[in-house]
């Protein structure tokens, strides 16, 4: 199935078809940890009971930890790391790292740039 035709199961719908494991991006993996909306909160819930743990990568760690650095919030920063081993953390090749540049560059270039602040306010709270 295409990309573009999956979309996440709900709590209504337990039957749906199986995700696929994915990778969260910084904006998403914040939603989910700030736990309050209740969208984010089932979708959450049905892909940990699918596959068990969240996966992100090694550039969400970095983003969430500048902004509770950069914050001066050093108990929700030894929080997030102490909890690291939650999640499954994927490092970058520079293969990977090549083609990101060029999806980004690709993006900017089409007016649809991506999104790079964290606001890590919620988090922890």
């Amino acid at each position: 199935m295409p990309s573009s035709q999956r979309r996440w199961p709900t709590a209504k719908d337990p039957f749906e078809q199986q995700v696929d494991k994915t990778l969260l991006d910084t904006d998403i993996f914040s939603e989910v940890l700030r736990g309050k909306n209740p969208n984010v909160i089932a979708r959450a819930t049905d892909y940990l009971a699918e596959h068990s743990r969240i996966t992100i990568s090694v550039v969400t760690v970095a983003e969430i930890v500048k902004g509770f650095h950069k914050r001066g919030d050093s108990g929700r920063l030894e929080r997030f790391i102490a909890d690291l081993t939650m999640f499954e953390t994927v490092s970058l090749t520079v293969e990977a790292s090549v083609i990101a540049g060029r999806i980004f560059a690709d993006l900017d270039r089409g007016g649809q740039p991506i999104g790079r602040a964290v606001h890590c306010g919620d988090l922890y709270s």
